[in-house]
């Protein structure tokens, strides 16, 4: 299934979703209006309602199909309509909680012994006119996870030792019951840095001693995080750089042993990737990068 917003830039008030029959890609006639379907985006959630020129939404394997919108997400039955079990109308238009305004940046599935729990987001609040960064849990039906943080969420205001504020969190990624994650500070929203906190919430303070892990990378910004054996790669872009990938081992060091000098080029100049992939092919570990006009392969082992 595929999915996207509807109606005049800005004012969006439909969901348009597509089904394609999985063998063919066609369009599935049994589906709605010969494969398509329209579905009126709820009115108490329509304003300023945005999303992305690609669905990055968390699919999983649970019969839901799922849309990012703006601070949110909205959860959809496999038969097209808007799944009442989540946030009691299938759209999460923000954070459930009433102490900020949060800009959700980003959003994937919460997992715990191999059982999806619920969805982690990530982004950035404003306080005193400057921005910090944010992490919090919801269950898979858009009901705060206490446990995570103490009470939902972890606030990142500044970092130790740095008088950086303005500061975004972005990608996450899942080990097991360790979660990295992303950010940005400064004015121009960089250094970028890896944070390392257990499944709950807390720093870790075995990974560079609870401290950020500073990334060199300069005005690029982190699109994606994969874990590769005991480390991790992140995915880095520019606006007028190549992207390239990095690794960092498990102790939150360089590999510099990894690409070039530590650095795997990407030649693609204005690349605004989406994801990044750790696939075997033809007997050989390679990473994938996709953006949405390309893709491209770089074997790695």
């Amino acid at each position: 299934m595929l999915s996207c917003l509807a109606g005049e830039a800005g004012n969006y008030s439909n969901f348009l979703l597509c089904k394609l029959d999985a063998d063919t890609g066609a369009l599935d006639p049994g589906f709605g209006d010969n494969g398509v379907k329209i579905v009126p985006i709820p009115q108490a959630v329509q304003t300023e309602i945005v999303g992305s020129s690609v669905n990055q939404s968390p699919q999983l394997p649970d019969g839901k199909h799922r849309q990012l919108v703006s601070r949110g997400m909205a959860q959809f039955e496999l038969t097209g309509e808007l799944d009442p079990a989540f946030n009691e109308n299938g759209v999460l238009r923000s954070f459930p909680k009433s102490s900020y305004e949060y800009q959700t940046m980003n959003i994937m599935p919460y997992m715990s012994a191999g059982k999806h729990e619920g969805f982690l987001m990530s982004g950035v609040f404003n306080l005193g006119g400057y921005g910090r960064g944010w992490v919090g849990a919801i269950d898979s039906e858009g009901k705060l996870l206490r446990d995570f943080g103490g009470d939902g969420e972890v606030h990142f205001m500044k970092l130790p030792d740095h008088e950086l504020t303005n500061l975004v969190m972005e990608p996450m990624l899942q080990v097991d019951d360790y979660l990295y994650v992303a950010g940005s500070g400064g004015h121009e929203l960089f250094p970028k840095f890896i944070y390392r906190l257990h499944r709950d919430g807390r720093i870790d303070e075995s990974y560079n001693d609870g401290k950020p892990v500073f990334l060199e990378v300069g005005a690029a910004k982190v699109f994606h995080l994969v874990q590769d054996g005991d480390g991790i790669l992140i995915g880095i872009w520019g606006v007028e750089a190549t992207g390239g990938i990095i690794r960092y081992d498990a102790a939150g060091k360089r590999d510099l042993s990894f690409g070039q000098g530590g650095w795997l080029n990407m030649p693609v100049k204005y690349m605004d990737p989406v994801s990044l992939t750790i696939r075997e092919y033809e007997g050989s570990k390679i990473v994938e990068v996709l953006g949405g006009r390309y893709l491209l392969r770089h074997r790695i082992e």
